[in-house]
């Protein structure tokens, strides 16, 4: 039997360290209403001595770029949302979705910590989340409801407030405080997606009609867009990195490129025009060029932004990637 939903909670780095007071979560301290992880000062302490980075808050704008975030992923991935609350230091989510739970809490990560990096001018070797989280299955009606409940009605003041109808699940993905009304019983997750009686939400379907007109402008426009100034410095970066050597000048994969301005303006237009984009791990991206057979990856941690270069196995071979 498939779950009714994902109940899935991350954290920011470095400010909920297990062994903190009241207590944390882990695999076996999870559930809601059930006890944390008890207080340990010297777990605190080793934790605390271990982090990198100074520890990452989300203030009042924040929150609003990740609670946006959020909503564009589902509509865009078309999983649905319940209900989101973003406080200062940690995400809750109540999700359906046809992929695992870490799949929805990885893409979610690696989405909201591009919006904030270009929301709030951050730099992009800067850590945002903790490494795993929590990924529950709510695998009843009961546990979905308490799931909702906990989301909704037991972090603080609501985000955002909308008007609510009896029996409608529409807006709960906004995590809108006391005017929701769940049903008494939520049919089986495959009658509802028979039936497409699960509802995105009014915010949720506003971005997902946003993605569909810029599918169909894309259609009927197949003038190829100019690479942004953004796109410009991550090619430069990856072309002036070990991709040069090694693809164009060891490997020679790249015939048509004679120079490393060569290189810059091919990976450009890659990042400008893909036919395929993917996100990866530890915040990754890849862009693959089918007409050309070209792969690139941007890795905001790396020095030179990532790498470039054609496999045999083209399309095949950017699907495998993780």
């Amino acid at each position: 039997m498939e779950p009714v939903a994902y109940f899935i909670t991350f954290t920011t780095y470095g400010a909920w360290l297990h062994g903190r007071a009241p207590g944390s979560v882990d695999r076996e301290h999870n559930v809601p209403g059930t006890p944390f992880l008890p207080p340990d000062a010297d777990l605190e302490r080793k934790m605390s001595c271990a982090m990198r980075q100074e520890p990452y808050l989300l203030d009042e704008v924040r929150r609003q770029v990740v609670l946006r975030t959020i909503k564009e992923v589902a509509a865009h991935r078309r999983w649905k949302l319940w209900a989101a609350h973003v406080r200062s230091n940690h995400v809750h989510v109540v999700f359906t979705a046809a992929c695992k739970p870490e799949k929805v809490m990885a893409d979610l990560k690696a989405w909201c910590s591009r919006r904030l990096r270009e929301a709030c001018n951050e730099t992009s070797d800067r850590d945002r989340w903790t490494q795993h989280g929590s990924t529950r299955y709510l695998n009843d009606v009961n546990s979905f409801h308490a799931a909702v409940k906990y989301v909704i009605d037991d972090q603080g003041t609501a985000m955002e407030q909308r008007t609510q109808r009896a029996g409608s699940v529409s807006d709960g993905l906004i995590g809108c405080g006391p005017s929701l009304t769940l049903p008494a019983r939520i049919p089986e997750r495959s009658a509802l997606m028979r039936r497409g009686k699960i509802a995105l939400g009014i915010a949720a379907c506003m971005v997902a009609a946003a993605f569909a007109t810029a599918g169909d402008d894309a259609k009927k426009d197949k003038k190829p867009k100019e690479p942004t100034a953004a796109q410009l410095k991550i090619a430069k970066a990856i072309a002036t990195g070990h991709a040069y050597e090694k693809h164009v000048v060891e490997e020679k994969l790249f015939p048509e490129v004679k120079s490393t301005n060569d290189f810059i303006e091919l990976i450009a237009k890659v990042l400008a025009n893909p036919t395929h984009h993917r996100d990866l791990e530890n915040e990754r991206e890849a862009y693959f060029d089918n007409k050309s057979n070209t792969i690139v990856i941007y890795n905001p941690r790396a020095r030179d932004k990532g790498t470039c270069f054609r496999p045999r196995a083209g399309l095949k071979y950017f699907e495998g990637l993780k």
